[in-house]
């Protein structure tokens, strides 16, 4: 069997070798050609090569992408992260989130640190003014004193004690009836709605009983010297902690206290949450209240050396209005035709000047006269540092040259200007007034003469 299917295998091969070699597999093979000849004239621009020994490949078809798929640059693929990248970037912004909650929840303490404080000090004062002022009930001043003398000592410390409180009792009732109720209604959510609350009351002069606390407290202090055993004893009866020194030094200690609660809430905003932009309005306004808490504080504290003034008897100060500021100059009195260090005084309505008279103890001011700011007229020469005060009254003209730094020239040069209009407009609308008045009762006078003719 073997034998016969291999002659078969041999028989099959040499057929299949005559067949190709046939005319019929030829004529097969060119229609074939033909055939794929046309295929690829029709699909494609690529004609098939003309010699005889063409092999059969698969035809080169171009196509042409859509405009849809055109990119003017390859697009780009972003690496998706991990999972371990992803728990690291959100355990960094938890980090960051409990940063920034940790930093507000500070900024929070900070405002509440500003009430809670306030609170203590009223409650403080309060406690003082209540032991000191029953002093004051007759009840209490003359009970069981018999002793003409003793009643006159006693009667003449009553005065005192009148004197002393009255100024702080004005600043108990300002932080107490506006400033308190004005800083609980901002509550601890926006910083700068306590900020405004600063700026509008320095503004509308509300702190202005600190600064008459401030002219005042020589004054004070020199009578609780003198009585200090009485004052002493006074304290031990009704058991306060805090003495009368430690009492007239309160007012002091509260306006640098609210700078510095400004500033670190300034700090705190700057520093942790500059990148907000809603941060940047709140820190400037914030900034405003700062300054302008700071400002008041040098006010206040300028304001204490008017009742070191010596030798003012010609005018009452308690009546040339507010005080303004005070500063140091190098003065020429073209009446007494001398130069010499001294200090200006500017108040509402009038311009004192003084010449500085060092002592062992501290350091007074001789007055040398004042300057009316009705009839003040001022030059300014910034490039010699240099101010001239000109006083024209009753057809003589008096002047004072002041030499200082340029700032502080600039910066006088302001108060004065302000001072001169504010006081002309107010004397432009007294007159206005008084002409409107005198207008109505001339009319009123007419009405009356023609009611009596008929």
């Amino acid at each position: 069997m073997n034998s016969d299917d291999s002659d078969s295998g041999r028989g099959s091969s040499s057929t299949s070798t005559s067949d190709m070699n046939s005319p019929n597999w030829q004529s097969t093979f060119s229609l074939r050609r033909k055939q794929l000849e046309r295929f690829h004239q029709k699909t494609s621009d690529v004609s098939p090569p003309s010699n005889s020994n063409w092999k059969r490949t698969l035809p080169k078809v171009s196509v042409k992408p859509s405009t849809s798929m055109r990119y003017k640059s390859e697009p780009h693929y972003e690496e998706i992260p991990s999972y371990r990248q992803l728990e690291k970037h959100n355990l960094q912004l938890n980090r960051q989130q409990q940063k920034q909650g940790n930093q507000y929840r500070h900024l929070i303490q900070l405002m509440e640190e500003l009430v809670r404080t306030e609170v203590t000090y009223l409650n403080n004062m309060k406690r003082s003014l209540e032991g000191f002022t029953r002093y004051l009930d007759p009840d209490v001043l003359y009970s069981n004193v018999k002793d003409l003398k003793e009643r006159l000592g006693r009667g003449r410390i009553c005065a005192c004690i009148q004197f002393i409180f009255a100024n702080i009792k004005k600043i108990y009732i300002f932080h107490r009836q506006i400033l308190l109720p004005e800083l609980q209604a901002c509550g601890t959510d926006d910083v700068e709605k306590i900020a405004n609350v600063f700026i509008k009351l320095i503004n509308e002069d509300y702190f202005y009983c600190h600064v008459i606390y401030a002219m005042n407290y020589s004054k004070a202090k020199k009578i609780c010297e003198d009585h200090d055993l009485f004052f002493e004893s006074y304290q031990n009866w009704f058991e306060t902690r805090l003495d009368i020194h430690g009492l007239l030094l309160q007012p002091f200690e509260r306006l640098p206290r609210y700078q510095v609660l400004l500033e670190t809430m300034l700090k705190e905003l700057v520093v942790h949450f500059e990148e907000l932009p809603e941060i940047k309005n709140k820190a400037a306004v914030v900034s405003k209240a700062s300054t302008a808490v700071k400002k008041l504080t040098e006010k206040v504290n300028a304001s204490m050396n008017v009742s070191d003034i010596i030798g003012c008897c010609q005018i009452n100060l308690w009546e040339q209005g507010k005080f303004v500021d005070l500063e140091t100059f190098r003065i020429y009195d073209s009446e007494y035709e001398r130069v010499f260090e001294g200090h200006l005084f500017l108040f509402e309505k009038c311009l004192v000047y003084t010449e500085n008279k060092d002592t062992k103890d501290k350091p007074t001011f001789r007055y040398r006269g004042c300057y009316p700011c009705t009839d003040l007229s001022i030059q300014t020469d910034t490039v010699r540092s240099k101010l001239t005060v000109f006083k024209c009254q009753r057809g003589e003209q008096q002047q004072l040259e002041i030499s200082a730094t340029s700032p502080t020239i600039v910066k006088w040069h302001h108060y004065l200007n302000n001072v001169i209009k504010s006081l002309r407009t107010e004397m432009e609308n007294q007159s206005e007034t008084s002409q409107n008045q005198r207008k109505v009762h001339n009319d009123e006078l007419l009405k009356q003469i023609q009611r009596r003719q008929k």
